[in-house]
């Protein structure tokens, strides 16, 4: 219940003494800059793929490039693979869980 959730954290909160609200407060201000942060770099995006949407096309490789350019917004790295089946796994003196088989699809 959405209610008693609420005057339970208010409760929590009265209770608190000064020096604890403090800490509490710090965190709201890092909070607010985060976001403030967070929000800028979106609306930049946001304003880049708008500028490049704007870009008349006209054949395939220009499309292809438009598509890239208005996709790079946010740079997300990706996931770094794992060594298979090294000397010291074998070995059994590091864990592996490559040697795991994959489940089969019954198709």
């Amino acid at each position: 219940d959405k209610k008693k959730v609420n005057s339970m954290l208010k409760e929590r909160w009265f209770n608190l003494s000064d020096k604890e609200k403090q800490v509490w407060k710090k965190w709201q201000v890092w909070d607010e800059k985060r976001f403030k942060y967070q929000l800028k770099i979106f609306e930049k995006v946001e304003e880049d793929k708008a500028k490049n949407a704007k870009v008349d096309i006209g054949s395939d490789s220009q499309e292809q490039e438009h598509t890239k350019v208005a996709s790079e917004g946010a740079h997300i790295p990706k996931k770094k693979k794992r060594p298979v089946n090294t000397e010291a796994d074998k070995a059994g003196t590091q864990q592996s869980f490559s040697s795991i088989p994959k489940k089969k699809r019954g198709y």
